[in-house]
């Protein structure tokens, strides 16, 4: 059993992805998770693992600096 992130608040998941500027199935294939998993965790139905909270930190940093380098 994976360590959970409890301070995350489901929301806070949502906006990141919107932030990337990525859709549910976009997001999904980044983390190499489902469409549903994704839902899952933005609707909290089920808490995100730690280290998938960082892998999305990492990912979805990387594509914010890209989408925002022109700005």
């Amino acid at each position: 059993m994976g360590c959970y992130v409890h301070t995350i608040k489901p929301t806070q998941i949502k906006q990141a992805r919107l932030t990337a500027g990525l859709s549910i199935v976009s997001m999904a294939k980044i983390m190499g998770c489902s469409r549903q998993t994704v839902h899952n965790w933005e609707s909290g139905k089920h808490p995100m693992l730690a280290r998938d909270f960082e892998y999305m930190e990492m990912k979805l940093a990387l594509r914010v600096r890209y989408v925002y380098a022109d700005f």
